[in-house]
């Protein structure tokens, strides 16, 4: 579930045990913000300082309330006194008063009372998964999953074995479940996952469900769709993702919540998409565009129609000439559209960015001088980004690194774009959102390197990046596999790179991607092993999925 995060400072002192309760430790050092006036006056005495507090509370004063409970908050505190001084926390955190660390201050003050008075821990256990919901909100992108994480924990203790557990309740639960699950890398995706069905498992039947429970559990049949092993049961949940999705499309009044939604569900069905081999993804797409059209023409956010975009050029690198200019025009049209619309400052800097990618792929089926300046103009649009996207560095840094690529394809000062190359995607990496396609990135830019100027270094590094590859991409994807085929070809395995070349060819790997190096390892490895070093079977039948891959 990842690590706990790291804990701000705050202000409480208490000397009860609430270890069991806070899944962060507080050190009590810096004060919150205190009140608006000054209250500099002796503290009253503990009876009083309570009904002065429930007076101010009553009139949603928090900072003032808070102010009159700290001198109270010692190792006698009632839980009432420690519930309300949390609660006053939390509203101050909602407010925007210093959130990260007003919302642990909020947190521990609620461990405390569920440390004095445990027939409360439904209650109190919810709040404290509240806020380290506002703390993962508050946070940084790279500390967001660690947050979450701490927010299960303390719902779990508070409702996993509640007879009757609040819905309001089980749904907060449910919903960081999935967006945990979204975030976790593939070795924890099933632990989540299961963490996600058994919390909904919990909630209202389907059929009488609220939208936002259909949306949960379509999402959780789209992470099952894309974990099960074997195509029928992949098509089985994807199905039932869509129905799922729909219902709950269907009931929603809300125009912001649909448009999210239909982003969302764009989003998750491309991603199932990628999973299958390049026949039955055609028939896919086709499928999804029916499905889709009608509810985009509508949409007025800019999310469904960058989701749309994101399928167009997608599907275009797949195609060759002009049925993938076709798909880039229609690509392009979506920026015109886009255009159109009144949109915030973060929305334009996500279409600065999928413009940068739009550019690249244009850029592929140009050649000599019409290509370079459409490189160009995707690397100017990158590096302003850069500087004022912060909150995008990780997917800036990505694009930056496959621009320098395709720049190192012309041949022009290649050995410097591929140095460029392995350090943006280097600071890619960096982050959990981006790391899988950064270390493809990576590994696609030190081979290219090592063929044009080959260097023992070099190849120790490739070794380490597939490693790293094999380790973060699990189920390895049919490019990460074509990729591990292509390091081992050259670390000189022709064993491994002709089973993982087979293999890519298996999950979907396009034939240029996979079939060169393919015919190279077999050629290798049947020079070198003797044949009856290997059953005959097996060899007969690497050589007919060759054949038929070559076909």
């Amino acid at each position: 579930m990842g690590p706990t995060p790291p804990a701000p400072r705050v202000t409480l002192h208490f000397e009860r045990d609430a270890a069991a309760h806070a899944p962060a430790p507080l050190s009590p050092t810096v004060p919150l913000p205190g009140p608006d006036h000054d209250l500099a006056s002796p503290p009253a005495p503990p009876d009083m300082a309570l009904a002065q507090a429930r007076r101010l509370a009553a009139q949603d004063r928090p900072a003032e309330t808070l102010a009159i409970l700290r001198p109270h908050l010692d190792a006698d505190a009632s839980a009432s006194t420690l519930a309300m001084a949390g609660w006053c926390a939390w509203k101050l955190a909602r407010a925007g008063r210093d959130p990260l660390q007003t919302a642990a201050e909020a947190a521990q003050a609620f461990a405390a009372a569920l440390a004095v008075d445990p027939s409360r821990r439904a209650a109190l256990s919810r709040m404290i998964g509240r806020c380290h919901l506002l703390q993962a909100d508050a946070d940084l992108p790279a500390r967001r999953t660690a947050h979450l994480g701490a927010a299960l924990r303390a719902y779990a203790h508070g409702l996993g074995d509640c007879a009757r557990p609040s819905q309001a309740g089980l749904l907060e639960w449910a919903s960081a479940a999935a967006e945990l699950t979204a975030r976790a890398p593939s070795s924890e995706r099933r632990e989540c996952l299961a963490q996600l069905d058994s919390v909904l498992a919990r909630g209202p039947d389907i059929d009488e469900a609220a939208p936002a429970w259909c949306r949960l559990h379509a999402q959780s049949s789209w992470w099952h769709a894309l974990a099960e092993p074997t195509c029928a049961d992949r098509a089985r949940w994807h199905a039932q993702a869509i129905a799922r999705r729909q219902a709950g499309y269907d009931r929603l009044a809300d125009r912001h919540l649909r448009e999210r939604w239909l982003a969302e569900s764009i989003n998750a069905e491309h991603r199932y998409l990628t999973t299958l081999s390049q026949a039955a993804r055609a028939s896919a797409g086709r499928a999804m565009e029916a499905r889709v059209r009608a509810l985009l023409d509508p949409a007025c956010g800019a999310g469904p129609w960058l989701a749309w975009f994101h399928v167009l050029a997608d599907g275009a690198k797949t195609l060759q000439g002009p049925a993938a200019r076709q798909r880039l025009a229609e690509a392009g049209a979506v920026f015109d559209r886009l255009n159109t619309l009144s949109l915030g400052a973060d929305e334009r800097q996500e279409i600065d960015l999928a413009r940068a990618y739009y550019l690249r792929l244009r850029g592929r089926h140009e050649r000599g001088q019409a290509r370079e300046p459409l490189l160009e103009e995707a690397a100017r649009l990158l590096a302003g980004l850069r500087t004022r996207a912060p909150s995008r560095v990780g997917a800036v840094a990505l694009e930056q690194a496959e621009v320098a690529l395709a720049q190192a394809g012309d041949g022009k000062d290649a050995l410097a774009r591929y140095e460029d190359a392995v350090a943006h995607a280097s600071v890619a990496a960096d982050f959990p959102q981006t790391r899988v396609a950064a270390f493809r990135t990576l590994l696609t830019a030190l081979l290219a390197w090592q063929r044009q100027l080959p260097t023992p270094a070099r190849m120790s590094q490739i070794g380490v990046v597939a490693q790293w590859l094999r380790d973060s991409d699990d189920p390895a994807s049919a490019e990460s596999l074509g990729l591990l085929a292509a390091a081992a070809m050259l670390s000189g395995n022709a064993a491994d790179a002709a089973r993982l070349s087979a293999a890519a060819w298996e999950a979907g790997a396009e034939r240029d991607v996979v079939l060169a190096t393919w015919h190279r390892a077999d050629a290798e490895w049947a020079k070198h092993l003797a044949e009856a070093e290997r059953p005959g079977w097996d060899r007969q039948h690497r050589q007919l999925r060759l054949a038929a891959a070559s076909c």
